[in-house]
């Protein structure tokens, strides 16, 4: 193998959209990672392309809103006891980036990453690939309508970011979606759409292996920077390269940690649900506001997805009761017979940032390695503009949004105990 070629470490929709893009500038790469089981969620996410999503996570009315889940005990936020200090920890770094000025700092960087998504899909439709993308819009679907006069605020936010979003009546919300029950109005965020999340990742790593990427089956134990590169210790031996991304997902911050690199990120876990037997689907990918669930009709069934738990890494129990209440919560809504069968239960660990971006850049203590990790729950819909981001950082293009701003280096010194411990895994 190459020793300038650039090691990828870990093929969920972020390491696979970076091999990708690299590849396609004819960069040698290679691309390590753990297998099976999967801890992340590029697979069986909710597969919403949410290019209207410029609002970072952490805004205004977050922590409020988190307590009230919390205490109401709805399954929106949780945190699991297991990682109470580090998630009270991550929890009032999240609180304190709660601001007007986080939301204006990051919006200009997500947009970047969603406009170089969108090109990506494009091309990759254009070139033939079938991830079962669907444009026209995805749908906020309200029953409170108080809950509905609440969001007009950060409606009007996003509206004045260039986002373009109708406002629709309960009458309209029903003639465009007929199957919805007790609605009481909603948004179509027009610009965004759908996909299959399983097919855009198999639809990736064809492209990358098709530009001579190439992809292993090992445990990351350790990345030793040498005089002349940079080793990654594996199970299936040392590989050497020129740099390394680090894209492992919750994993990245034991990672890095032998680098002096801290980073905040902590798991937050969620549950996911493909149901068959439904006659009437609908026509539009939608997000249930008061339920706090997403739903989305597929080739392979209608998924629904929610729960936003933090917790550890090591964490991929599947409770029964999790899935059944992503049913019992939707059926009402959604007209569901109770013959509905549910398949594929399913958990994944999203990597999620307390300010809500991000991180995407070289560590400082040694710049031949790049973490690009803390997607949250945008993996999907800036994975593949995240693959261009990190190729032109490494190959020295320019882009036209601010990457600084993704940088790793924003968190200063942190001091969060759990960080740097757990298995070393590459997914």
């Amino acid at each position: 193998m190459s020793s300038d070629q650039i090691i990828v470490i870990g093929a969920g929709i972020i390491g696979t959209s970076v091999a990708s893009s690299l590849a396609r500038r004819g960069v040698p790469v290679l691309v390590i990672d753990a297998g099976e089981p999967l801890y992340g969620t590029s697979s069986a996410n909710a597969g919403h392309f949410v290019p209207s999503h410029v609002l970072a996570f952490a805004a205004p009315g977050m922590v409020e809103a988190g307590f009230r889940s919390w205490r109401n005990r709805d399954g929106a936020f949780a945190l699991n006891p297991s990682l109470r200090r580090d998630g009270v920890e991550w929890l009032a770094r999240f609180a304190a980036a709660c601001t007007d000025d986080n939301v204006v700092k990051a919006a200009p960087a997500l947009q970047g990453l969603f406009d170089l998504t969108r090109q990506q899909l494009e091309r990759l439709i254009g070139e033939g690939a079938d991830f079962d993308f669907q444009s026209g819009g995805l749908i906020q679907v309200f029953t409170d309508p108080a809950s509905l006069t609440g969001a007009r605020h950060e409606i009007d936010t996003m509206r004045g970011l260039g986002v373009e979003v109708d406002e629709l009546s309960a009458s309209e919300l029903l003639a465009s979606e007929p199957t919805l029950r007790g609605v009481a109005g909603g948004f179509r965020l027009v610009n965004d759409g759908r996909l299959d999340p399983a097919l855009l990742l198999a639809a990736l790593k064809a492209e990358a292996i098709a530009h001579g990427a190439d992809f292993i089956t090992a445990s990351v134990r350790d990345i030793q920077p040498t005089s002349s590169g940079i080793n990654v210790v594996t199970t299936a031996g040392t590989k050497s390269g020129a740099q390394v991304v680090v894209a492992a997902g919750v994993w990245t911050p034991a990672l890095v940690s032998s680098l002096d690199a801290r980073l905040p990120i902590i798991p937050a876990k969620g549950y996911s649900v493909t149901v068959s037997g439904v006659a009437d689907l609908p026509r539009s990918p939608l997000l249930l506001v008061d339920q706090r669930l997403a739903v989305t009709a597929m080739t392979r069934g209608l998924r629904i997805t929610g729960r936003y738990e933090l917790t550890q890494p090591g964490d991929r129990s599947i409770p029964p009761e999790r899935v059944s209440s992503l049913i019992e919560l939707a059926r009402p809504v959604l007209n569901l017979p109770t013959t509905v069968t549910p398949t594929d239960p399913w958990t994944g660990l999203r990597p999620a940032s307390p300010d809500g971006l991000p991180a995407l850049g070289r560590l400082a203590s040694d710049d031949r390695v790049l973490v690009c990790v803390g997607h949250g729950m945008l993996g999907t819909a800036s994975g593949p503009g995240t693959g261009e981001a990190v190729a032109s950082v490494i190959c020295g293009e320019s882009l036209s949004f601010d990457v600084g701003v993704l940088s790793p280096q924003r968190f200063g010194n942190v001091n969060m105990r759990g960080l740097g411990r757990g298995f070393r895994r590459s997914s």
